[in-house]
């Protein structure tokens, strides 16, 4: 457990890849008196009875810290406490553990995995908007979908901004080398991060919201679907990262699919909902400008 922590606060994916694989092999193997063994007092006794809740409870608080590291200092954050690691865990412990499901379909848990999913997606929720905000930089102000994608350029300047609040001055005229690799450590937390929130929160719609009723609609009422697809809306119409918006779109592609296919008008209106937006923005004359334009402009389609 110590092993899968350490991994999961490297900046290196692959390391936080394998930390988030120790985790899941750490939850199919252990059992009540091993997770009360290595949460400690961390967890009432109450809950620690759903040993899968009880985990990834944990690791939501994880997350929670991760993402106050990142506002008080991202870079410090993105070296040692990177948002992508706990990100990977969840979902690795969430959508690959079979025994996760069979809680989950538990009616006695029904009501606990409700708590816990509307605080996972509004927590992630919370993640993006302190990401793409850093990146905007003086346009983090702007939280409307009206705000136009930064330019790369734009981002640069944030970023070093970012960087040189975190400096001594007399540092500033150092080797640009290091701040290089500074930039780099900022962008892959930011990038990596908002590609695997968009993977997590589609695999979540597509495995939970099928289930029977209640159950499905139950755990992923109405109101936590729609703050999923403004978390899709904001990533796809104000990143300019290929390979954040080409991951998030896979699972934004899940969580389409699972609504228009779902027996509840209501949430088949979703993605219309998306789509009609994004069409709007389109024709609008904030929106003229191509190469301001989010990559992600393309997936809304």
């Amino acid at each position: 457990f110590e092993r899968a922590m350490e991994a999961l606060g490297s900046p290196r994916v692959p390391e936080a890849e394998a930390g988030a694989v120790l985790m899941k092999t750490i939850l199919q193997k252990s059992d009540i008196c091993t997770l009360k063994h290595i949460l400690g007092e961390a967890k009432q006794e109450g809950t620690v009875e759903c040993r899968c809740l009880s985990f990834v409870e944990y690791l939501l608080g994880v997350l929670h810290a991760h993402v106050s590291g990142a506002r008080r200092d991202l870079l410090q954050a993105a070296r040692s406490t990177p948002i992508h690691g706990v990100v990977l865990a969840l979902r690795r412990c969430l959508l690959e553990v079979p025994e996760v499901a069979a809680s989950i379909s538990k009616a006695q848990h029904v009501q606990c995995w409700q708590a816990f999913l509307s605080h996972l997606v509004e927590s992630l929720r919370d993640a993006v908007r302190l990401l793409l905000g850093t990146l905007q930089g003086k346009q983090a102000s702007s939280c409307g979908q009206e705000a136009a994608a930064p330019s790369f350029a734009d981002m640069g300047n944030a970023i070093g901004s970012l960087i040189r609040l975190g400096k001594d001055p007399a540092q500033e005229d150092e080797d640009s080398i290091l701040l290089s690799e500074e930039h780099g450590l900022i962008l892959t937390c930011c990038w990596v991060s908002v590609k695997e929130i968009g993977l997590l929160l589609g695999g979540l719609v597509e495995k939970i919201l099928p289930l029977a009723p209640p159950v499905g609609s139950g755990l992923l009422p109405l109101p936590v679907v729609k703050t999923a697809s403004k978390v899709f809306q904001e990533i796809l119409l104000k990143c300019r990262h290929w390979g954040a918006v080409e991951g998030c779109s896979l699972g934004f592609t899940k969580f389409c699919a699972t609504l228009l296919s779902h027996s509840d008008p209501e949430f088949q209106d979703v993605p219309r909902a998306i789509l009609a937006q994004g069409l709007a923005l389109l024709s609008s004359p904030r929106s003229s400008s191509i190469t301001r334009r989010a990559a992600g402009f393309p997936m809304l389609f």
